[in-house]
């Protein structure tokens, strides 16, 4: 694990903390089984290079992108949304200006609409 929250936190700053804290509330989000040691790392290793990609592409930096999920998380997990899907809505979101807590209320509250209408988007791979 020590390696993966180095790559991670070398799009934050070097700071370690930090990138732990990013990917444990990722995880928490997603429910991620950690009672299946090697099944989590595999997810834990795609949700780092998830959130690295999305930060040196995209218009959110991981701790942004770590805030809105900590908001929206649940409901994109409940909506069947996948990590790939959220993250690059939240990009998209902050492209728009919108970053962190704000694009995190902005996207649960899309998802929340789309439960309510009995609009629920499909699920999405990865």
């Amino acid at each position: 694990m020590d390696r993966d929250v180095r790559i991670l936190s070398k799009t934050m700053g070097n700071d370690a903390r930090a990138a732990v804290d990013a990917l444990s509330t990722a995880m928490l989000q997603f429910g991620v089984d950690v009672s299946h040691p090697a099944a989590a790392k595999k997810r834990m290793n795609q949700m780092i290079n998830i959130m690295a990609a999305g930060s040196k592409q995209g218009s959110a930096e991981v701790p942004a992108s770590r805030a809105a999920i900590k908001v929206a998380g649940v409901e994109a997990s409940k909506s069947k949304l996948s990590f790939v899907a959220v993250n690059a809505a939240l990009q998209a979101l902050a492209k728009g200006g919108k970053q962190g807590a704000e694009a995190g209320t902005a996207l649960r509250n899309v998802l929340a609409n789309n439960v309510r209408c009995g609009c629920y988007p499909q699920a999405s791979p990865g």
